[in-house]
């Protein structure tokens, strides 16, 4: 899908969730500048189940970044107001973050996309970062289908397994939970992906991995 931002929206969040974030996506982001989406990181509104009539509806976003055989998925109640799914470059925002001695006395940052520009406003300090335009993000909703609970051995590269190691460090958590997505003939299969949920006060991610071949 052509994904672009068209209108001004803005992400409010805690500093060091954001950059739990940003680093997590940074992490698996593709280095292929000939792939230009898969060096970016796509945000998504989520719709989230209101608790009550008397409660305001809560807000959450889901970020993706992949580098075509790893995919991240996180997922973070955070106070939003896209509309639409929206790309940024995680390596850039990242590097525009305050440092942490900046931030102990701020409680909140926030980014503000527009068409043209990011903004990344903490406390008095705004830095603003060139918009990447308009880029093809590919279909990775129907990667995410049939996942089940029994495994079958796979085949895993050791630079995937570190980089599941650091988005684990990242997010704060020594929690992973491992699943393959799909059966043949009612066993796993261990040519399909394996999928690996990590979870973290109010963050929640889960990363695709495909198998490597044996040969």
């Amino acid at each position: 899908m052509n994904t672009q931002t068209t209108t001004t929206s803005s992400l409010t969040t805690p500093p060091e969730t954001l950059r739990a974030i940003l680093a997590a996506l940074d992490t698996y982001t593709s280095t292929d500048k000939h792939r230009a989406a898969l060096t970016l990181a796509r945000l998504t509104p989520v719709l989230v189940e209101q608790p009550d009539a008397n409660t305001p509806r809560p807000t959450a976003l889901r970020f993706e970044a992949t580098n075509s055989t790893e995919l991240v998925e996180i997922t973070c109640h955070i106070e939003h107001t896209l509309t639409a799914p929206a790309l940024i470059d995680p390596a850039a925002i990242l590097a525009a973050m305050p440092k942490r001695t900046e931030t102990k006395h701020h409680a909140e940052t926030v980014l503000t996309l527009t068409p043209q520009a990011w903004h990344l406003t903490h406390g008095v300090r705004t830095a603003t970062i060139p918009a990447t335009g308009e880029h093809t993000w590919p279909n990775t909703h129907a990667l995410w289908q049939d996942q089940r609970s029994n495994l079958a051995p796979h085949l895993i590269g050791a630079p995937m397994l570190a980089r599941l190691a650091k988005l684990a460090k990242h997010l704060g958590t020594d929690h992973v939970e491992a699943a393959t997505m799909a059966h043949t003939d009612n066993q796993p299969d261990p040519r399909r992906p394996l999928v690996y949920t990590l979870e973290h006060q109010d963050l929640s991610a889960r990363v695709l991995i495909m198998p490597r071949r044996r040969n």
